[in-house]
């Protein structure tokens, strides 16, 4: 609603005094193809959602009921349905009147419906064919996919370490069914593969591309960013030259490629896209389309379906108006004995299984979305305490074999009490700092809940992931995760942040207060400047004699998890490594800003 386009329509709306106190409520229409028989494929359906313009886009995309099914059609509005709907070739742009042969240059005007009509009625199909591009019938169109990934990129790719909500490729790209999903999931990881196999252009045109799909998801955009938009296209457009100059591509009239071009007019008249995409009615149709049409009788199914999203709609109408008259709160036991008794560690008592960690671990790893409001960024420990593990210092640092486990709680005993002091923790001698023998509790993971209205996220625009330090990891091998940490926070950047590896979750009770801690190894970066090519930083392990540096930071100084690739340079990826021990196998790392959006936007 803060585009050149809502103004304008405000300022018509208010041209008729009768108008007064009136609001402007644009309707925002979506379609996309949804199959509902999957042994067959047969069953193919176009359902129409419907959603308004006053909904703010964190709600939209944390799916509040903000977008509606309100009917069936027989198209569809990716880019071979909008050739479909505007009735053009294949192979011209569907939003201006652009030669297919010279998309990019200059002369192309805005496609309407009169100027469309106008040609047909004044031309043979012959001509409106050959010289505008426009059909009078609709021919069937097919998408030819031919993907030649060398095996070894195929073995880059599978063994990416794990991320909180990262799709994990165990086979590479080769498998069967490939989807919108797994394209965005690969987007993310793709560039550390390609390395040292393809020419330099050719991984800066993909950075540059990457790049701009994400500028555009930002949730807010300025001129500032609107001018890192247009420097980020002309990048891609300097590079990707050497595709038609390695013979890859005869011309680049790619309509969705040059529909990159539309963007930035498109984003001044309706602002930011962010929360409107095809992914908003793409992720309506289990529950809109395909229970529904599972439930019925298969008889006259699209009515069926109708009527159940009505009930659906009216059911979720009936909890809100309960809500708000507050018919669903009701007293909670546990949480009012909590109250009465501060002091007890009720966890102790919690029996843990591998089968109840397996389920824990499965519901975490969802799309992040957090209801609530909006806060900067904290971070908490797991409900769950590990019983099993050995309680002292001393024995707990042995069986994790970190034998200077309370030497370095201790040193980080010393910062916490003298927060003042010239000398940090790490430097002072032993003798200063206080004697620990305190039982210590062991967790196997964090969550970080931090703004990111970008991503998958709740009303607030809140998003929450899962940061695991645990022995065993599904019952396969294990998981200890890289994080952020606030090193310099007067600073901005990857200049404001260190990196660090989650060896353990811990707490004690020391003088009388909680201290939640994590013991962590650090990395240094290699370069104060972003590799040219990937447009990532590359850190390395930091050392001191030979051995890792460590130290116990508190869990308040984790901003959130970090996601790190291996520089794989030109070797080819050893048989032994998988996606659970490639921190060990390698010297050097990307630091991946490309896992998610507030990644690309933090870290530069």
């Amino acid at each position: 609603m803060s585009g050149d386009w809502a103004w304008k329509q405000a300022d018509i709306i208010a041209e008729d005094a009768t108008n007064a106190g009136a609001a402007f409520v644009p309707i925002i229409l979506g379609s996309d193809k949804t199959t509902v028989s999957v042994a067959t494929g047969q069953n193919e359906y176009y359902p129409l959602y419907a959603s308004i313009g006053n909904v703010n886009n964190t709600v939209r995309r944390a799916h509040r009921n903000a977008v509606a099914l309100i009917g069936f059609l027989a198209l569809l509005k990716d880019y071979p349905e909008q050739a479909l709907l505007a009735c053009i070739v294949q192979g011209w742009c569907p939003r201006c009147t652009a030669l297919n042969n010279d998309l990019d240059g200059a002369g192309g005007g805005r496609r309407t419906r009169e100027h469309t009509e106008a040609l047909v009625a004044d031309f043979e199909l012959g001509v409106l064919w050959n010289e505008y591009g426009l059909i009078g019938d609709i021919v069937e169109h097919g998408n030819a996919q031919a993907q030649v990934i060398l095996a070894d990129i195929d073995r880059r790719i599978a063994v990416v370490p794990p991320f909180s909500g990262l799709r994990n490729f165990h086979e590479g790209r080769g498998f069967k069914q490939w989807t919108g999903d797994d394209s965005k999931a690969l987007m993310k990881v793709y560039l550390a593969a390609i390395v040292s196999y393809v020419p330099r252009e050719m991984v800066r045109t993909i950075r540059a591309f990457i790049e701009f799909c994400y500028l555009v998801r930002r949730n807010v955009h300025t001129p500032s960013t609107l001018r890192q938009l247009e420097d980020t296209l002309e990048r891609f457009y300097a590079n990707r030259g050497i595709f038609q100059a390695t013979g890859v591509r005869e011309n680049f009239n790619l309509p969705r490629q040059h529909s990159l071009r539309h963007y930035r007019r498109l984003i001044w008249a309706f602002a930011a896209p962010n929360g409107i995409c095809s992914s908003i009615t793409e992720s309506k149709h289990i529950e809109a389309v395909k229970d529904p049409y599972r439930h019925s009788n298969r008889f006259n199914e699209v009515g069926q379906v109708l009527v159940t999203n009505q009930r659906v709609d009216k059911l979720a109408a009936s909890r809100v108006d309960f809500a708000d008259r507050g018919m669903l709160e009701q007293p909670c036991l546990l949480e009012e004995y909590l109250r009465l008794h501060p002091d007890e560690d009720l966890e102790e008592e919690i029996p843990v299984t591998a089968e109840s960690h397996r389920k824990r671990d499965q519901a975490q790893d969802d799309d992040g979305a957090v209801p609530g409001p909006t806060v900067l960024a904290y971070v908490v420990m797991a409900a769950t305490l590990q019983t099993k593990l050995p309680r002292t210092a001393v024995a707990l640092g042995n069986y994790i074999k970190q034998p200077r486990l309370k030497e370095l709680i201790r040193r980080f005993l010393y910062d916490q009490l003298n927060p003042n002091s010239a000398l940090p923790g790490l430097e002072v001698s032993l003798q200063d700092c206080p004697e620990f023998d305190e039982r210590i509790s062991v967790f196997f993971s964090a969550a970080s809940t931090y703004y990111a209205p970008s991503d998958p996220s709740g009303v607030g625009g809140m998003h929450r992931e899962h940061i695991r330090a645990t022995p065993m990891w599904f019952g396969t091998a294990p998981r200890f995760d890289c994080a952020f940490v606030n090193y310099q926070p007067d600073l901005d950047g990857i200049q404001a942040l260190a990196v660090v590896r989650i060896c353990l979750f811990f707490s004690f009770k020391f003088g009388g207060i909680v201290y939640p801690c994590a013991l962590v190894q650090w990395f240094e970066r290699i370069s104060e400047e972003p590799d040219e090519d990937t447009g990532m930083y590359i850190v390395r392990p930091e050392s001191k004699r030979g051995a890792p540096v460590l130290s116990v930071l508190h869990l308040d100084s984790i901003v959130r998890a970090a996601h790190l690739i291996g520089v794989y340079g030109k070797q080819a990826v050893p048989r032994d490594v998988t996606a659970h021990n490639a921190l060990d196998a390698y010297k050097r790392f990307y630091v991946n800003r490309y896992v998610d959006h507030h990644a690309f936007e933090t870290i530069f």
